[in-house]
């Protein structure tokens, strides 16, 4: 976990020296290199767009259709103390929303560029600082009595959250081609519609004013799943890609983002240290 948290704090510096550079490949490359022996199979076989579209749309269903009990845990059972390690877990993603998309975009030519501004766009507000995807997550951790700053969490999230947190720096910059990061974007996109409503239901259940990060993206991201096909359409037309590498990301996405949600709803059924608005840091038992 230590260095894949030391990984994130090396891909938020603007400029790396030849050392930093050095030592962020050397931590990066056997992590991404096992998770996409462990995660990516047959991307060969996705070679057109009909394929595409078939496959994620029966991997959607898929994921959907079959009963979570860890999503159940959330939405039913989760108290206001598992919804805050739930949070927590997240946070330094809530916090830094999209920050990682950036460099994505000189590897796209323009017109698959706009799509994907248009999906950025939204992330920060459309340059309304209340409605950004970070300031809602703030809002969402002030109710909670939590910290709103994301280097409070650094020492507190786990090695999956990392590797959540990690992945998209991979793939807006070092993945083989930016196809591998239009799936991996448009796989989140078009999940999340499903995905969060056990985060809304939990809110709902415990009165929760502050849940519109997670109620804004269930409206949104339906929008923005239709701007990651058109993205990697574009690419593919002008031959930035092709749809094995597209259909890869998918795949790695899927399963970064599963893992990531299991370990924290696990930290949140057994109880995990929270920080606090103070600073302070307490522990509580479920």
């Amino acid at each position: 976990m230590h260095d894949l948290r030391q990984l994130w704090l090396l891909n938020r510096r603007v400029c790396a020296d030849e050392a930093t550079f050095t030592k962020m490949i050397e931590i990066e490359r056997p992590w991404i290199n096992r998770l996409i022996q462990r995660s990516v199979d047959s991307p060969n076989e996705v070679d057109s767009q009909a394929r595409f579209q078939q496959r994620l749309g029966a991997l959607l269903e898929s994921e959907g259709m079959t009963p979570n009990k860890s999503a159940h845990w959330v939405a039913e059972k989760a108290n206001l103390d598992g919804l805050r390690v739930l949070v927590q877990e997240f946070a330094v993603d809530g916090l830094t929303e999209a920050q990682s998309f950036f460099p994505v975009l000189p590897r796209l030519p323009f017109e698959a560029q706009l799509p994907v501004m248009r999906i950025m766009l939204d992330e920060f507000g459309c340059g309304n600082p209340q409605r950004a995807h970070t300031s809602l997550y703030r809002a969402l951790l002030n109710e909670l009595d939590m910290s709103a700053d994301y280097q409070d969490y650094l020492g507190h999230i786990g090695s999956e959250s990392f590797s959540f947190l990690n992945v998209f720096y991979w793939l807006s910059t070092r993945a083989p081609d930016p196809g591998y990061f239009l799936g991996a974007l448009t796989y989140l996109e078009a999940s999340i519609p499903s995905f969060f409503k056990c985060y809304a239901e939990c809110c709902r259940r415990l009165n929760i004013q502050h849940h519109h990060y997670y109620t804004e993206h269930m409206h949104i991201d339906r929008f923005h799943a239709r701007d990651g096909h058109r993205a990697i359409l574009e690419a593919i037309k002008h031959g930035a890609c092709d749809y094995r590498s597209a259909w890869a990301g998918v795949q790695l996405m899927s399963a970064v983002t599963a893992e990531a949600f299991e370990a924290s709803v696990a930290k949140a059924k057994r109880g995990a240290p929270v920080v606090w608005k103070s600073g302070g840091v307490e522990s509580w038992a479920s």
